[in-house]
């Protein structure tokens, strides 16, 4: 069963077994980060031996999704409270095109700068961070099971 959550107008998580998934239509403020923080320590208590954390950015329009420097701070919180718990993160930016190849150049960057313990990626396709997420971590969700899981959120943030 999947239980999904909506966290403000173009935000929303679901939880596919031990891998939270979060999508974003809009950059995310810091209120839906510290909300993602929570559902993301209730599953680490759930499943104590390890969770996954696929960040799907799917901007609509022109913006590029990027988050605020409060937010940003806000992720930092998050990846540090949960240091140990998180076995892997796939951040998606979900757009084609120069543009979009440069955030993602850029969030990979950010990512390696950051000597995060855990193993991350930067992805273009939902299925293709959701696979490279099955991959790299002992999760109990399918990387088909993540990819569906993440369009019936879009259509249920609709």
């Amino acid at each position: 069963m999947l239980s999904f959550q909506r966290l403000a107008p173009g935000a929303g998580t679901v939880t596919v077994g031990n891998v939270l998934a979060a999508l974003f239509t809009i950059p995310p403020s810091p209120s839906t980060v510290y909300a993602i923080k929570r559902q993301l320590v209730d599953l680490a208590v759930a499943h104590p031996a390890g969770i996954g954390y696929l960040h799907v950015i799917s901007p609509a329009g022109d913006i590029t999704g990027i988050p605020s420097a409060e937010s940003r701070r806000a992720f930092g919180e998050l990846a540090t409270a949960l240091r140990g718990q998180i076995q892997a993160v796939s951040l998606v930016f979900d757009r084609v095109g120069f543009r979009a190849a440069a955030v993602r150049a850029v969030a990979a960057g950010v990512f390696l700068a950051a000597r995060i313990s855990h193993p991350t990626n930067v992805a273009s396709t939902v299925s293709d961070g959701a696979l490279w997420l099955t991959k790299h971590f002992r999760g109990t969700a399918s990387a088909t099971q993540l990819t569906e899981a993440v369009a019936q959120l879009r259509v249920e943030l609709r």
